[in-house]
This record gives structure tokens, sequence and C-alpha cells, in this order.
């Protein structure tokens, strides 16, 4: 089990237990002479299955458990009940429509809507077609009722074969053939389709020299007969074109357009009830809940996030549609054209280079003009209306603060957590514990023709032992010395030795010291996560005492070498649709991607993907609301270059007139 998960699990189960206690102080309205009540379950038949396996499952584990499912009425009869009270937990292969969130809101209910799993085609063509992906029209065409008997592989644009396709499938009936027919124009599948039986023979057919074959079953299924993940299915084209392959990711971002989610609507007050919360919990994550049973019925589960989110909701009585509603809070066209102004410090440029670069691929109308002028002068512009984005390394001074209060400027933050630089020698280096800015200044200094270079540590300090002093640095250009220099020795003409070793790779400069007894090398906090070295970090003495690096001493600022690492975007440029889709463009999977590889002091990926999402979400979903309710204007004025401009010289940015700063400038 994840740590995430144990921590996540551990909250719940607080939550629980305080929502029991509640629950038997209030013997009327949520407990009868200290007994439960039962948790009613009703909606879709095509559901009642899995549910019921893992009512099943939840019955045998839990002592007493009472849930009672009933999906005779039907899925209209089931929200009914749900918005009327009488019901407490709705099982639906399809979103909550906009009337039957009125129906309740008229009845005073609201509702907690979590994923349950996912149903998904997987299509298999023959290897020997050399296809990878079909349009959704060729696609119907193909399988769907009053489909040509004679089509060819030509026909769907195999590039090798021409003879006639022949179709496999599961048998009629099936879950898989039920799910395909919803998702078919004409409601109904083409004649035959040959079903040579379970999921591992229809694979076996495909895979059969000359058998021509064009097949479809669950991706669950296919999971299960090919678990190695050897075949790949047909990717489909979305809406835009695009080529969609039938993924959790894609499932969950509902790209895939063969494909359906399967929910549970929780009655908001049921919510509240310690055996509904227990239920529901055990069907997300329990041992024999959804992940468990879901598979072997043809069901896909989702991803730990988005059952953790679930659970969240539901313990938090976070109501109203969370995973149904747009994927994206903006409304923004990819080829919108626009100009952002980003300013701020240069030390973020390898993280940011990254996000931006993917961020001007899918918005290739935007361009971002970038000014690198450091901490001081980027709060400036932010605050004066002059720029959108600031990347900063420190907070806003008290007169900053005051600038944009009066302009109307209110920076949005992401907090990404701390950078910090830390300093490493040999485990076995028992002489040094930590340093000072003497120390660093007569460890590094050039010399000159009277007062050499240091050139054993002896020389440096004479209570240490007479070795060679061996240095391992990183190149000038990506900025680690010139932070080291500009925050603790704190001389901008202090000129560096050149006789050290130089390395680019973090981890062979820390494994190179670890193996040595006499070196020295000093690194990225996020660099150093990934090594296995062993090597001893120095504490830091910028005048207050030895201070040694932690996550704890980077946030209260009492590490000298360590800095928050933050993004603004101001609230007033919201009008530029451009600025939204830049602040929205951090919560994208490839951005979470990129932060996964920066794992910053006190920032959680998790938490960052979950909870500052949302509110961000939320934030940009009630602007766009709010502007469309509003007459239409004209967004804000932006010229158009055709490509992305920067002063000074983006690539060595980190190593320039910038990084010389100390990162609180």
């Amino acid at each position: 089990m994840p740590y995430s998960w144990r921590l996540f699990r551990s909250v719940l189960l607080v939550a629980s237990a305080a929502t029991m206690i509640f629950a038997l102080a209030v013997p009327v309205s949520l407990a009868q002479d200290g007994e439960t009540q039962p948790v009613v379950v009703q909606g879709t038949p095509e559901l009642e299955t899995l549910v019921t396996a893992i009512r099943d499952a939840y019955a045998a584990a839990s002592e007493g458990a009472d849930v009672q499912i009933d999906a005779s009425g039907g899925l209209r009869a089931a929200f009914e009940g749900l918005c009327s009270g009488d019901v407490d937990v709705v099982m639906s292969t399809g979103p909550i429509s906009d009337a039957q969130i009125q129906a309740c809101a008229d009845q005073g209910e609201g509702f907690v809507e979590v994923v349950l799993a996912y149903e998904a085609l997987a299509l298999l063509t023959a290897p020997e077609a050399g296809l990878t992906c079909l349009a959704q029209t060729a696609v119907s065409d193909a399988w769907q009722l009053g489909a040509a008997a004679d089509l060819t592989w030509a026909d769907l644009g195999s590039p090798t074969l021409s003879d006639a396709v022949a179709f496999y499938g599961p048998e009629a009936g099936s879950r898989a053939a039920l799910l395909f027919e919803s998702l078919v124009p004409a409601g109904a599948l083409r004649d035959g389709i040959e079903t040579p039986g379970d999921p591992a023979a229809l694979l076996a057919k495909v895979q059969e020299a000359g058998a021509g074959a064009f097949a479809y079953m669950m991706l669950a299924d296919l999971a299960a007969a090919d678990p190695d993940g050897a075949v790949a299915p047909l990717q489909v084209q979305d809406a835009a074109g695009a080529c969609i392959a039938p993924e959790v990711e894609t499932l969950a971002d509902r790209t895939y357009p063969l494909a359906r989610t399967d929910y549970l609507y929780i009655n908001a007050e049921s919510a509240a009830r310690p055996e509904v919360q227990a239920f529901v919990e055990f069907a997300l994550a329990g041992e024999g809940g959804v992940t468990a049973q879901g598979p072997a019925l043809g069901y896909t589960p989702a991803d730990e996030a988005t059952y953790e989110t679930g659970l969240a909701n539901l313990l938090g009585a976070k109501t109203g549609r969370t995973f149904s509603r747009p994927i994206s809070p903006i409304q923004v066209d990819a080829a919108n054209e626009g100009t952002l102004t980003v300013t701020g410090t240069a030390m973020l440029y390898d993280l940011v280079r990254r996000i931006e670069g993917q961020f001007t691929a899918q918005y290739t109308g935007a361009t971002l003009e970038t000014e690198y002028v450091g901490n001081a002068a980027g709060w400036d512009a932010l605050c004066a209306g002059e720029a959108d984005v600031l990347r900063a390394t420190r907070a806003a001074t008290e007169e900053q603060l005051a600038q944009c209060a009066a302009n109307g400027v209110e920076p949005y933050t992401l907090d990404l957590g701390q950078q910090a630089l830390v300093i490493a020698v040999p485990a076995g280096a028992d002489w040094i514990e930590c340093v000072d800015a003497e120390t660093m200044t007569t460890l590094l200094s050039a010399g000159t023709e009277d007062a050499p270079a240091a050139a054993t540590w002896q020389e440096v300090n004479a209570e240490w032992p007479d070795r060679p002093l061996l240095l391992v640095a990183p190149p000038a250009r990506t900025g680690e010395t010139d932070t080291l220099v500009a925050s603790l020795i704190g001389s901008p003409s202090f000129a560096v030795r050149q006789d050290m070793v130089e390395s680019n790779d973090p981890l062979y400069r820390a494994q190179g010291v670890a193996n040595t007894d006499n070196g020295l090398t000093w690194l990225w906090w996020t660099d150093l996560q990934g090594s296995a070295a062993d090597v001893k970090l120095l504490g830091v003495d910028a005048g207050a005492g030895c201070v040694a690096p932690s996550a704890e001493t980077f946030a209260d600022g009492s590490y000298a070498l360590a800095f928050p690492v933050q993004i603004h975007v101001s609230r007033a440029a919201f009008a530029n649709p451009l600025v939204r889709a830049y602040l929205w463009h951090f919560f994208a999977q490839s951005t979470l991607d990129t932060l996964a590889d920066y794992p910053f002091a006190g920032f959680d990926l998790n938490a960052y993907s979950r909870d500052v999402r949302e509110a961000v979400y939320e934030m940009l979903a009630a602007y766009e609301a709010q502007t469309a309710e509003a007459p239409a204007e004209e967004a804000a004025p932006t010229e158009t270059p055709a490509e992305e401009t920067a002063t000074e010289t983006p690539a060595e940015a980190p190593g320039g007139e910038d990084a010389t700063a100390t990162p609180g400038n």
C-alpha cells in the first residue's frame, strides 16, 4: 500500500470515527435503538452484478453490515429516491443530469459524486493490417448494423491488406456487446460477428496468421488475457482528430471515445452516516472492493488518486459534480493568439522552460514575452500591472504588496515548495560539520600569486587533515556556484578558482565525492533525492549559528541557501484567456509529470494535484461563468509576435546576471 494512501487512510479512519460518535449521539435521525440503518442502494441493473459482488465481500468482512440493493425500479426511480432522501446510494452508468440535479435542489437534497469504475472497449486488428488508429466514423461504419457486408481491409485504410475483414467479438448480450451497441449511432451491431469463445480465444484469433481478424472486447478482459501488455489495442480518434489509446488516464479524462464512466451518487445527508461511509470506502478502496471484483466482470478500476479524491469528497461533504463536470474550467481555443508577459528570476528557468514549452506546444498562438529581471524588479512589474506572471524565489515586501493592492492586482500563488543548495562531503569526513562565509571563501577563492588557492584541507583550517583538497563543481552556467557565492560569500566580485573538477551530473558528483576521503561538492536538494551516495550534508552558518539542511529549516528560512519556488499569476490579467490557460496548464498531466521530477522540499504532489487543482478549478470556473453572464467585451489587447521572445539568452539565464543575485533579491 503506497505511503500516501496510508496517510490518507488514517484521515479517513479518524473522520469515520468522529462521524460514528455523532451518529450514535443522535438516535432519532441516524440510528434506531443503537442499531445502524441499512444502506439502501438503487440504480441501473447494469451495475447490479458488480455492486452486489462488492456488497457480498463487504458483508463477509464486516459483521452486521446491512446493504440492500434493488435495481428493479431502474435509474430514474433511483434518482427520485436520492432526491427525496429515501435512497442512500445510486449506481449509475452515466453522469447525473441537470434535471436530476435541479430535482434534488428543489427538495433541499444534495449529493456526493464518486467514480466506481470504467467500461471501455478495446479494438484489435490483425497485426499484418498495419493499422494503429481509426476515426470514430470508420469504427461505427464497420461495426454497426447496416455496415457493408463485404468490407475490406483496404476500406479501413490498411496499407498492406485488401482482403475481406473477418469480425470477431464476445457473445451477443454480453457486457461488451451491450456497451458497443450503446456507443454506435445505429444502436445495434452488424450481423456476422463470429464468437470464438473467451477473451483468450479472441486474442488468439486476432494473432492468427492469415485470419484477417478485426475483434473487440472489454479493455479489462484484454488486460486479463494479455497481462504483459504485448498486444496494443487500436487507437481511436477523438473529436479533434487526435488518436487516443484506451488506458486508465484517457478513461479518467474522458478522451477515449469507446468508453463510459460508472458512478456512485450518495445522498448528502446519508454521506454523514458511518455505515454509508464504511460501505463506500470498502467499495472504492477495500481489499474486496471494485479493484478486486471489477476486472473479472469486465470493469477497469480507476487509479488510486481518483478513489482518494472520491473518498475525500465523501468525508468532506463536497457535494455536486466533481468527476462528471467539464475536464477543464476554461474555454480557450488552443489556436487563440495572444501574448503573456512573464517576469522575475531566472533561477526557476530549468523548471519552467519545460512547463512553458509544453504550454506553447498546446496553445500554438500564444507568445511568452519573458524578461529575467530578478525578484525585486519582477514584483514591481507584477504589482504595477506590467506583467501577467511572476517567477519568484521570495515573497513580496510589504511595500510591494501595498503597490499591488493600490493597483488592483491580486496575485494567485502556486507554492511549489522549497529548493536549496546543499554542500556534501564524504560520510567519513569527521573533521567538518559546518561551513561559513570565511570557510567557503578560502575553499573557493582563486587565490593570487602572493596567496595561492588552498591545495589541502589543512590550508583551509589548521585543525583539518593534511590531505589534498578535491572540489567537484557543477558548470558555472547551471547557477549552483553563483547561488553559493551570492547567498553565503556575498561578494559580487568574488573570483572563483578554475582548477576544480567539473561535472554537469549531480548524481555523479555526489557519488564521486562519496568514493573519496577528501572531496566536496554542492548540488540542488532536488538532485540529491535521486542519489544513494553515502555523503554527509554540511550545516551552514550565515551569521546566526550553524543550521543543518532539512525540509524544516528550508521552510522556516533558517537555512541560508534555501528559497521558495513560487509562480504568481495576476488575477487582474484573467481577461486575457491565455493567462487563465497558463494557470490551468500548471495542473496538466505533463506539468504534474515535470513536477514529479523536481521533488522540492515541502511540496506534496498528491495534495497539489487534488486540493490545489480543485481550488484553481473552482476559481477559474467561477470566472468563466461570470464572464459568460456579463456583456461580451473584447479581451485585453495583446500583441501577437510569431515566436516566444525573451530578454537575455534563456539557455544561459540560470548562470547569467539574475543568478548572481541571492534568491531573495
